[in-house]
């Protein structure tokens, strides 16, 4: 085992550590705002948005991610928005993300009863008290459902913003040929 090899590729392999974490936690924190809103949207029925949110949930579910990034990546510059590769990797995961917590936030929304959230909305104590008894075991069930639906995608969305940071990231122009004014006109090859 060559030790000076190691020693010369450790900081690039922290480097690349960091910017994995970093992008994990951006694109799991955009995603669960996106389930989120998502989730808003399909539980007060608003009509016109519901559908929106329905065609966006299946498309990014059954589009592969490669395939996302792809187009994040190198279609957006086309039609004008220009981002760097680590905001198409947060954008990606975001993008992906954002369909799974839909649904992982749906799932838990509907494992409570309709009589459970009728219960524990009453404005006297009595709802509340008389729910926790023999519901509590329903509700806890959907946020259970929610939590593990959520660690299965924090734990994927870091499995593949590590794979980002191999196949999109490396891609960089040199910094003397932007120091010259040089910069290349169009998006490098994933690969050079």
């Amino acid at each position: 085992m060559d030790k000076e090899f190691i020693k010369q590729y450790i900081p690039l392999y922290s480097e690349a550590a960091l910017l994995t974490v970093k992008i994990g936690f951006l694109g799991i924190a955009a995603a669960v705002i996106i389930g989120l809103v998502c989730e808003t949207v399909v539980y007060f029925k608003i009509s016109v948005l519901r559908r929106i949110v329905s065609v966006y949930i299946e498309l990014s579910r059954n589009t592969p991610l490669l395939i996302q990034l792809f187009f994040i990546y190198y279609g957006l510059p086309k039609i004008g928005i220009r981002t760097d590769a680590e905001m198409c990797g947060i954008a990606g995961l975001a993008f992906l993300g954002g369909s799974y917590m839909a649904e992982a936030f749906r799932s838990g929304v509907e494992a409570v009863d309709v009589i459970q959230e009728e219960s524990l909305s009453l404005p006297t104590g009595r709802g509340l008290v008389s729910s926790m008894g023999n519901g509590s075991r329903r509700i806890s069930r959907g946020v259970i459902l929610c939590v593990e639906w959520i660690c299965r995608l924090i734990r994927s969305i870091v499995v593949s913003g590590s794979m980002k940071s191999v196949t999109v990231l490396p891609s960089r122009p040199p910094l003397d040929c932007l120091a010259n004014g040089n910069a290349p006109q169009s998006r490098p090859p994933l690969r050079s």
